[in-house]
């Protein structure tokens, strides 16, 4: 069974042009039997705002080159790593001096290799995994970054106090030339009283693209919520007029947005609209049956 662990799942450099990397990983085998495995990088593109990547339509880079510094093992070579046991992989990208200052996405496989594989099997698909690895070649270290704040809503349109969830969309737009965190928090506030925040989870949000935000859950400190999760407010809110602020981190140097709504108390209103209809017409039911009765 193919059962492997490869960390860390996504690091981030800044290289300057004629610069290398050193980038070392751990590759461990969970699985109770020994495994052949191989190892390749492959560039891949932005695809959807939720974070989807995209391999088909990327185009290798021919002044950014990667090889492993393991003495004994290069890339692509074949090795064996025994049940329960782990190793190091120590990979090197060497960028050239005629590289552009721009961002270059890459991903780090280990496969199994299909080539020890059960020639009878019907189906020899290859089993893998992979670690990002995301280069930001630049000359300086600090990375000028300008975001925008673009679809900034909420659902549902009509809010009840009691029963409905209050959620945030918005999607972080990278109007720069290098990748960075969507970091920020969004404030709810009700007569300029902050009535709570959520903070955004760190999303990378890459060069000239956008992607949609997440939050940490609420109840809990930033650093104890590793999983993201849909920025929600959960029911019940004091009725009123509401407003909803969402900041971005000064260093990404982008502008605030806001929005008001109402939240208005619909489930109360609605039984006692009904208690009300059936005290009003209940009684003149009840006469014009005995009208009718013989």
């Amino acid at each position: 069974m193919f059962n492997l662990t490869l960390s860390p799942a996504q690091t981030e450099y800044i290289v300057k042009p004629g610069g290398n990397i050193v980038h070392s990983l751990t590759v461990t085998n969970n699985s109770n039997q020994n495994l052949v495995l191989t190892t390749s990088v492959r560039p891949w593109v932005p695809g959807t705002a939720e974070g989807a990547i995209d391999y088909r339509h990327a185009i290798p880079d021919p002044n950014i080159i990667f090889y492993l510094s393991n003495p004994d093992l290069k890339l692509g070579q074949a090795f064996n790593l025994p049940a329960y046991s782990k190793k190091q992989l120590v990979i090197n990208a060497a960028v050239s001096q005629k590289s552009d200052q721009k961002d270059a996405y890459f991903t780090f496989f280990v496969s199994q290799d299909i080539s020890t594989l059960d020639p009878n099997r019907t189906s020899q698909s290859l089993a893998e995994i992979g670690a990002h690895l995301l280069l930001a070649i630049s000359h300086t270290q600090e990375l000028p970054s300008q975001a925008q704040i673009g679809e900034f809503q909420i659902r549902p349109i009509i809010k009840d106090s009691l029963l409905t969830p209050i959620v945030f969309q918005a999607k972080i737009q990278n109007r720069s030339d290098h990748y960075f965190r969507s970091q920020g928090k969004i404030t709810l506030t009700k007569n300029k009283k902050i009535i709570q925040t959520l903070d955004l989870f760190p999303e990378t949000v890459l060069a000239h693209q956008q992607r949609s935000i997440r939050c940490h859950q609420p109840s809990l400190p930033a650093q104890s919520s590793p999983q993201p999760q849909t920025c929600r407010l959960s029911p019940p809110l004091w009725p009123g007029i509401y407003t909803a602020t969402l900041a971005l981190d000064s260093s990404l140097n982008g502008s605030s947005a806001a929005i008001t709504f109402a939240v208005l108390p619909f489930s109360v209103f609605i039984p006692l609209l009904l208690a009300a209809l059936a005290i009003i017409f209940t009684p003149r039911f009840l006469t014009r049956r005995r009208r009718l009765s013989p």
